[in-house]
């Protein structure tokens, strides 16, 4: 939405008399997905190091590095069948969940509140149990859905983004990252 903002100011500085913007990305800096694995890492060993500063984390979760690459390892042996909740219908499937699964999870949980769960649940998650991980990737992909217009999405995505993606430098930057 900001670089969307930004444009028009730029194409119709007449016609725009007030532009609120709010997490604005320049449209200079602006190269994801090229580097968007690698910055999702970075977010995830951030939240590791703050948690590895925080006595009590730390105390409560001192594993918290190593139940991610468990986690992560596990899933890249072998995917696992999970529960979820359908967040509409309150029906519970079983549903398969593997890497890619828990890397989509992880980053979308990084943006909110619930990234104060992730000790726990990768704790959870090296011990065998991903059912948080998927209830969190069911409920958010439900929600983006509903929030998201997906055809405003895709042409903007579509026209302005991707014909300018450097893929060979994306898959350069995603190699040996976690949430490629």
């Amino acid at each position: 939405g900001s670089r969307m903002g930004l444009e028009l100011a730029r194409r119709f500085p007449q016609r725009i008399r007030t532009l609120t913007l709010d997490g604005v990305v320049p449209p200079s800096a602006f190269d994801w997905p090229s580097s968007g694995a690698p910055d999702a890492d970075a977010a995830l060993d951030a939240l590791v190091r703050d948690c590895t500063a925080d006595p009590a984390c730390a105390g409560a979760y001192p594993r918290f590095r190593q139940d991610i690459d468990q986690a992560f390892s596990r899933l890249a042996r072998h995917p696992v069948m999970t529960d979820v909740r359908d967040p509409s219908t309150g029906t519970v499937a079983r549903v398969p969940f593997g890497a890619t699964d828990l890397a989509y999870a992880t980053r979308g949980i990084l943006y909110a509140n619930a990234a104060l769960s992730l000790p726990l649940w990768f704790r959870d998650a090296a011990g065998g149990s991903f059912d948080a991980f998927a209830q969190a990737y069911v409920d958010r992909a439900r929600r983006l859905d509903a929030e998201i217009a997906q055809g405003v999405h895709l042409g903007v995505y579509c026209a302005e983004d991707l014909p300018y993606v450097d893929w060979p430098r994306a898959q350069t930057a995603a190699a040996g990252t976690r949430i490629a």
